[in-house]
């Protein structure tokens, strides 16, 4: 009875009961005979063996030192089929291979305890070869009615198949597992019903989440609380529907910061398309989302910048067409037969004063473009400041006389008489802050006051704070008021007029001069003070004056030019009778050419002192008949005359060999010093 007893217990430990397990209990233990399975009667030992060798498990009872009973399914271990031969054989010799692993366990048993083992290895001959196989196995002592050992029962249940395809999915997971944890995105899985059961190393050490249960339980926590509703419901419906989930959304890295992320997660089927589990990942897409902010903003900003340009374009027309239709309309009332001297002369100033306007506007955008480049060219030479500060004062009181108010000038005792700079780029800064300044003041006055520092190196720090009593400026008006092509607010265009270029352009000038423009007090309705700063060496005496008292057609009374012969090539005949007539009433004598190859064969024919030469003409330009003249040996001083204001253009005529460089609206006084200062007496 106790060797039916271990069985039924063995074959339920080992397969969970089963058919065997049935069979057994259905026989009588009560009338089960005691002692060894020797003295069963043969009846009973049959039914047995039946019912044993009608199960998978293998069972085998050795005696003392034999086989005494074991079924069909243990063939498979002895690779015998004669139960003969087997039931004379011990336990050594019944497991050659596998003995060394099963001598302890015997060892063990014939000690008296019951011993079982899941998945052990033993080595086996089967079907001619040795075979690693995998058991289940359950070692029990058999004793008889008195207690005494009788022997030993086995049962072998073989699980080699089920362990092999076990240890081929963990083979196959930890490989899936090592991959994932190698690639630079986040990946997990999911039960069907949305509960995160793995994620791999990418998603720990990024949540700083040390576990897996951790992040299973915390991994929402981390997703951004703006994004945190969106995230959930697409993931709700993507688990109640099947359908594969997308999103874009921000994670917290473990130090705190957010990045962007798209998540993706697609369900894994069986072939009754019900959901097994969720496999997702996750992709840093901060990199895109900055590209994505940064074309947004460059997009709103150019946008933006278009929209300015094409206020300032139109603003632009205006201050252009403004000058340019007094100087047409005055230029065809100077053509009326009988007009009086006194209006002639008015005309003719009008029309000077809005050439001079028409320049002014010109060469600010032309500047405002070199500085945009970064091709602003500079100059230093030696200037009276003072000089300077005065001619601009004269020319501005009129406008300030006009509105009543006051404009002066005070300049501290250490500010040096002459200095070392750029006193046409000062002159243009000057204009448009002293102008401004009084452009938006209506009481009060303007007052502008120079001082100056002297550095150990011997430069000078200069500063020129212009202080008026106007409508002053908000906080924004000053964060904008130096930006191209803006004003202070829309209505300033209209009222007061400008091209919005002319602080833009001051500042720029004077960081190119190695200082700024600084706003240093403002408020609204109570007016503000510019500070004008520039870095300068003290001047040199001057070497050469030239008499240069104003821009006008008026001669000179010492006439400068007297006894020089020039020698003019412009194809325009507008500019040939102008620079022809200033030229004359100077003193000098004047030949023309209309073209480039006229220019040279007069220039080879004749005696001149200075030859100016434009640069655009037909047949030959300017640059192809200088490069003829020198190449013959010509060794009068030529002067460009070019409509090009960019710095490349200067350098340009300096490198084919003219020696100087004028540019178009020409400046009279400019004219006179550069043909006295180039021209040679024959």
């Amino acid at each position: 009875m106790a060797l039916i007893k271990n069985m039924v217990n063995s074959t339920e430990f080992l397969s969970g009961g089963g058919e065997i397990g049935a069979l057994i209990r259905t026989l009588n233990w009560s009338q089960t005979p005691v002692g060894s399975p020797e003295t069963w009667p043969a009846s009973l030992k049959n039914t047995i063996r039946l019912i044993l060798d009608n199960g998978s498990p293998m069972y085998v009872v050795w005696g003392s030192e034999y086989i005494q009973f074991y079924n069909d399914a243990f063939n498979s271990v002895l690779g015998k089929d004669s139960r003969p031969v087997a039931m004379g054989m011990g336990a050594r010799g019944t497991f050659t291979e596998a003995w060394k692993t099963l001598e302890p366990i015997f060892e063990e048993v014939l000690s008296g305890k019951t011993v079982f083992f899941k998945d052990r290895l033993l080595p086996l001959f089967r079907n001619g070869s040795l075979e690693e196989c995998y058991f289940n196995l359950s070692f029990s002592p058999i004793r008889d009615d008195s207690g005494y050992l009788a022997g030993v029962m086995a049962i072998f249940h073989d699980v080699t198949e089920q362990v092999l395809t076990r240890k081929k999915m963990e083979e196959s997971e930890k490989r899936y597992r090592s991959q994932a944890d190698t690639i630079p995105h986040m990946m997990w899985t999911s039960t069907p019903d949305g509960v995160v059961n793995y994620a791999n190393r990418f998603c720990l050490e990024y949540s700083g989440m040390v576990s897996q249960k951790k992040y299973s339980d915390g991994w929402i926590q981390a997703i951004h609380p703006y994004d945190l509703p969106s995230v959930s419901r697409a993931w709700i419906s993507s688990v109640r529907t099947g359908k594969p989930f997308k999103e874009e959304y921000r994670i917290r890295r473990v130090d705190g910061e957010y990045r962007w992320f798209l998540g993706r997660a697609l369900p894994i089927k069986n072939n009754s398309d019900v959901i097994l589990y969720w496999n997702g990942t996750a992709t840093d897409i901060e990199d895109y989302k900055r590209i994505e902010r940064e074309l947004e903003a460059a997009k709103e900003n150019a946008e933006n910048a278009n929209a300015t340009k094409t206020a300032f374009l139109a603003n632009m027309s205006h201050e252009i067409r403004t000058p340019l239709g007094a100087i047409l309309g005055f230029s065809e009332l100077l053509k009326s037969a009988n007009l009086e001297h006194v209006l002639r002369d008015q005309y003719i100033e009008t029309i000077s004063r809005n050439g001079q306007n028409l320049t002014r506007i010109i060469d600010d955008i032309l500047d405002i473009a070199k500085v945009e480049a970064g091709r602003l060219d500079v100059e230093h030479i030696d200037f009276a400041l003072f000089d300077l500060l005065t001619e601009v004062i004269n020319l501005l009181s009129g406008k300030a006389k006009q509105k009543g108010i006051y404009l002066t000038l005070s300049i501290n005792k250490n500010v040096p008489k002459n200095i070392y700079s750029d006193p046409t780029r000062l002159r243009q800064i000057f204009i448009n802050i002293i102008g401004n300044a009084i452009k938006f003041t209506d009481m009060g006055g303007v007052a502008v006051h120079v001082k100056s520092k002297q550095h150990m190196d011997g430069t000078l720090k200069l500063s020129v704070e212009v202080t008026d009593t106007g409508r002053g400026l908000t906080e924004e008006q000053k964060n904008r008021l130096f930006e191209p092509f803006t004003q202070a607010d829309n209505t300033t265009t209209r009222q007061f007029g400008g091209t919005g270029l002319g602080l833009a352009l001051s500042k720029r000038l004077s960081e190119a001069l190695g200082g700024t423009i600084t706003i240093d007090k403002y408020e609204e309705d109570r007016g503000c003070t510019f500070i004008v700063s520039f870095v300068a060496m003290l001047g040199k005496e001057e070497l050469m004056k030239v008499d240069s008292a104003s821009d006008c057609f008026c001669p000179s009374k010492n006439l400068p030019l007297k006894g020089m012969h020039v020698l003019f090539a412009d194809d325009s005949p507008d500019n040939q009778f102008l620079i022809e007539h200033f030229l004359t009433i100077n003193g000098a004598e004047v030949s023309l050419a209309s073209d480039g190859s006229e220019a040279v064969d007069k220039a080879l024919a004749g005696k001149f002192d200075l030859v100016l030469m434009d640069i655009q003409m037909p047949k030959m330009d300017g640059y192809q008949a200088t490069k003829v003249l020198l190449k013959r040996g010509y060794k009068t001083p030529i002067v460009a005359l070019t409509a090009h204001a960019m710095a490349e253009e200067r350098t340009r005529t300096k490198a084919v060999g003219f020696s100087g460089h004028l540019t178009k609206p020409l400046n009279f006084t400019e004219l006179l010093q550069t043909i006295v200062s180039h021209a040679i007496t024959n």
